[in-house]
């Protein structure tokens, strides 16, 4: 790609996105509703980058958007960013890896996301026991019924409160740098932060972010979608409660410490933080509306006469992600034919209680939740990593804002604040924070938090991928309409009901958190090509054959699964998508598209058929 073609490409967009959406985001524009005592402006003091970026309309030579999407993974009380993205309504921006959930045990860093953590929705269903798993488990299926509006009104559900939508634009020289390496598809830049004077506050994290894909995501030519299910991560949130009183404190720490700050860390002068704990942000809002346009503008040929099967994992962020999910959907379709009748949506919510089965949240495995050899690992794996280049980033700190006498932990918290503050802004608009720290040291960020995923709940972890089992076999039942066949985490309850688990649909949508789909993605084998990772030394993502924390799970990240009918085939093929990148699916002999017959990826799915290792689960 030569930067001759720049401006006819970004002229093309341009064009494409006014005629598509242009409406649309006119109608959203008109509905803002600021949260109480907000101004609708700057959500936090951090050297005046929350301010509103005009986009210059001209689509002039290298302005391009340049976006980055913060990933946050984080876990109440465990102590535990993206890459170049593409979406069906958007351009490509270049994103960040984000905060990383560590397996279980303290180390310095960033929260978890927590699947069970403290901010639960109170259930007043009754527990129902169905007997016992493997050497005496218990094995609660809680009936669940379907909530139309899930703590909220109606009105409060269809009307988001929203600061209008901006266009973040990069001068002349940024597009010149960024595009040839979105174009190369240099997989391993994940955390591509460019200098802080060129940035500032004219470079903001795009809401709209995917990965670009090696194999093409469009349908292919004689083929017809005839199936589609969505697993989502909920949108970009706030700390948790615990992180927040954390992160305060390293700042008031810095803050006693230093008398006066100058250069790039003068903001921290006057820095106050605005973090809030545990639910969305207004940034992550917006995510999740753009997914469920994204979704609609995907699949629109299968949504004309249907609407989703929702569910969501009972955690407040979650369910309220699937509600602005469905809000982007419903409006887009509204847009471009008639309104449903039957919206809001119902929502399936699953609780996360103790003892619930619920396949969109971990908790049931008790040797997983509470053997030290199981639940440390990923935490073990990413110490070691930070030895190998923390220290000396403490020291670049200390030395450049002595007497802070900032600790190791104190270094993780300052750069955990970069993608929190970040997603903090309605707009996100990238905080000054990130300016803080080269490049180099944020690509081992990135890949300290791709530890903590890979051996916290991938396939590093002997009883990471059992527990994305039930999933597993829950997809297998809606592609094939037959029966579940599960014995792991699985609420039959819920799963022998035609109401609550229908067969017959072509569209499904689950929402839940970063671990269980990491799990999720580890029990279907779709990261089979990645080698153990090195916890002592830093590898690429073409190295790791495509596994990234920022590639996977990141804030509002989502795997696309889809059937399709195509001229010439005797049977259904199959494809993946994640966040935008197929996969090849060489587990079952995946073509040139990424595509395999629906029976041979049925049949690579053995070790969700078998219950993985849940057996290990109750032993001990």
């Amino acid at each position: 790609m030569t930067l001759a073609t720049l401006p006819y490409m970004r002229a093309m967009y341009n064009g494409l996105r006014k005629k598509l959406f242009d409406k649309l985001e006119k109608k959203w524009a008109r509905q803002i509703q600021p949260r109480g005592g907000e101004d609708g402006g700057n959500a936090d003091n951090d050297g005046g980058q929350d301010q509103a970026l005009a986009d210059d309309g001209q689509g002039g030579i290298m302005n391009f958007e340049l976006g980055v999407e913060l990933e946050i993974i984080e876990e109440e009380e465990v102590p535990a960013v993206p890459e170049q993205q593409h979406d069906v309504v958007d351009q490509a921006p270049i994103g960040i890896a984000g905060i990383g959930d560590l397996a279980q045990e303290p180390a310095p860093g960033a929260d978890q996301e927590g699947n069970r953590g403290d901010a639960l929705d109170p259930n007043p269903l009754q527990q129902e026991n169905h007997g016992q798993g493997p050497a005496g488990a218990p094995n609660h299926d809680a009936p669940v019924a379907q909530n139309q509006n899930p703590g909220l009104p109606a009105e409060q559900h269809r009307v988001v409160r929203l600061v209008p939508l901006v266009s973040a634009v990069v001068h002349t020289m940024m597009g010149a740098l960024a595009f040839p390496a979105v174009a190369a598809g240099m997989g391993d830049l994940i955390l591509l932060f460019l200098p802080s004077s060129s940035l500032q506050s004219q470079t903001c994290v795009d809401e709209r972010d995917g990965v670009p894909s090696d194999i093409p995501d469009l349908v292919p030519p004689n083929c017809k979608v005839t199936f589609a299910q969505i697993l989502s991560r909920h949108g970009a949130r706030h700390p948790t409660s615990s992180k927040t009183k954390i992160y305060g404190s390293t700042i008031q720490k810095l803050q006693d410490n230093v008398q006066q700050f100058s250069g790039k860390y003068s903001f921290l002068n006057n820095f106050t933080s605005s973090l809030d704990a545990d639910q969305l942000t207004v940034f992550g809002e917006r995510q999740m509306i753009h997914s469920g346009i994204a979704f609609y503008s995907r699949y629109k040929n299968l949504a004309k006469q249907r609407i989703p099967f929702i569910r969501a994992s009972g955690e407040a962020r979650v369910v309220q992600s699937a509600q602005n999910f469905s809000q982007g959907f419903h409006d887009a379709k509204s847009t471009a034919q008639k309104a449903d009748i039957d919206y809001p949506y119902p929502i399936l919510e699953i609780p996360e209680g103790d003892g619930y089965n619920n396949t969109l949240n971990h908790g049931l495995c008790r040797t997983f939740e509470e053997s030290q050899p199981y639940h440390s690992i990923g935490s073990r794996a990413q110490q070691t990593f930070l030895e190998t280049f923390l220290p000396a980033v403490t020291d670049r700190l200390n030395a450049d804002l002595a007497p802070a006498n900032l600790s190791a932990s104190d270094t993780v918290n300052i750069m955990d604040l970069c993608p929190f503050t970040t997603v903090a802004s309605p707009i996100g608009a990238i905080s000054s924070f990130c300016d803080l720290f080269t490049d180099d040291e944020w690509h081992h960020y990135d890949y300290y938090q791709t530890l903590g995923k890979y051996y916290g709940y991938g396939p590093g972890n002997p009883l990471g991928p059992s527990q994305g089992v039930g999933f597993a076999n829950e997809l297998v039942a809606r592609m094939t309409e037959r029966p579940v066949d599960d014995h792991t985490s699985v609420n039959h309850t819920l799963d022998y009901n035609a109401i609550t688990f229908p067969l017959n649909q072509a569209l499904y949508v689950d929402v839940s958190h970063d671990n269980d789909m990491t799990a999720i993605f580890s029990a279907m084998g779709l990261y089979n090509r990645t080698r153990a990772l090195c916890n002592t030394s830093i590898e690429t993502t073409w190295q790791t054959r495509g596994y990234s924390a920022a590639w996977t799970v990141p804030f509002a990240g989502r795997a696309y699964f889809e059937k399709m009918e195509c001229r010439g085939e005797k049977e259904e093929l199959v494809r993946i998508i994640v966040n935008d990148r197929v996969l090849p699916l060489e587990t079952c002999g995946g073509d040139a598209l990424g595509r395999c017959t629906l029976s041979k990826f049925v049949g690579s799915l053995s070790f969700a058929a078998g219950g993985g290792k849940w057996d290990m689960c109750f032993t001990g």
